[in-house]
Protein backbone atom coordinates (compact mmCIF):
# COMPACT_ATOMS: atom_id res chain seq x y z
CA UNK A 1 0.00 0.00 0.00
CA UNK A 2 1.95 3.21 -0.77
CA UNK A 3 0.78 5.71 1.43
CA UNK A 4 0.81 8.79 -1.28
CA UNK A 5 -1.58 6.64 -3.77
CA UNK A 6 -3.80 6.13 -0.83
CA UNK A 7 -4.11 9.46 0.67
CA UNK A 8 -4.73 10.54 -3.09
CA UNK A 9 -7.48 8.01 -2.81
CA UNK A 10 -8.88 9.76 -0.07
CA UNK A 11 -9.06 13.54 -0.51
CA UNK A 12 -12.27 14.79 0.25
CA UNK A 13 -14.01 17.87 -1.60
CA UNK A 14 -17.46 19.40 -1.28
CA UNK A 15 -20.28 17.47 -2.69
CA UNK A 16 -23.76 18.95 -3.62
CA UNK A 17 -25.61 17.15 -1.09
CA UNK A 18 -22.77 18.66 1.35
CA UNK A 19 -23.30 21.84 0.39
CA UNK A 20 -27.22 21.12 0.87
CA UNK A 21 -26.54 20.01 4.64
CA UNK A 22 -24.52 23.56 5.42
CA UNK A 23 -27.18 25.93 3.80
CA UNK A 24 -29.64 23.73 6.20
CA UNK A 25 -27.69 23.95 9.49
CA UNK A 26 -26.21 27.53 8.72
CA UNK A 27 -29.95 28.22 8.10
CA UNK A 28 -31.28 26.97 11.50
CA UNK A 29 -28.35 28.11 13.64
CA UNK A 30 -28.87 31.81 12.41
CA UNK A 31 -32.46 31.35 14.05
CA UNK A 32 -31.33 29.02 16.58
CA UNK A 33 -28.63 31.55 17.36
CA UNK A 34 -26.20 28.37 17.20
CA UNK A 35 -22.57 28.69 16.13
CA UNK A 36 -21.57 26.83 12.27
CA UNK A 37 -17.68 28.19 12.76
CA UNK A 38 -16.78 24.43 12.42
CA UNK A 39 -19.19 23.50 9.92
CA UNK A 40 -16.70 21.70 7.53
CA UNK A 41 -18.81 18.85 5.63
CA UNK A 42 -16.93 17.18 2.98
CA UNK A 43 -17.01 13.55 0.90
CA UNK A 44 -13.85 11.73 0.41
CA UNK A 45 -13.58 10.30 -2.76
CA UNK A 46 -13.96 6.68 -1.76
CA UNK A 47 -17.40 8.33 -0.76
CA UNK A 48 -17.00 8.49 3.27
CA UNK A 49 -18.85 11.33 4.75
CA UNK A 50 -16.13 13.51 6.33
CA UNK A 51 -17.30 16.23 9.18
CA UNK A 52 -14.20 18.63 9.81
CA UNK A 53 -10.61 18.00 10.36
CA UNK A 54 -10.46 15.74 13.02
CA UNK A 55 -13.37 13.30 10.77
CA UNK A 56 -10.56 13.16 8.18
CA UNK A 57 -7.89 12.77 10.09
CA UNK A 58 -10.05 10.02 11.82
CA UNK A 59 -10.94 8.93 8.41
CA UNK A 60 -6.95 8.72 7.17
CA UNK A 61 -6.29 6.38 10.67
CA UNK A 62 -8.83 4.18 9.78
CA UNK A 63 -7.99 3.77 6.34
CA UNK A 64 -4.16 3.02 6.96
CA UNK A 65 -5.29 0.51 9.70
CA UNK A 66 -5.92 2.39 13.04
CA UNK A 67 -8.48 3.57 15.73
CA UNK A 68 -9.89 6.34 16.36
CA UNK A 69 -7.30 9.36 17.82
CA UNK A 70 -10.51 11.10 19.43
CA UNK A 71 -11.13 7.86 21.59
CA UNK A 72 -7.76 7.74 22.70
Amino acid sequence: MDPIETITAHIPSMSEEDETEIVRLASAALFDDGDVADLALRTCACGASIDGFYGYADHLIAVFGGESHLSA
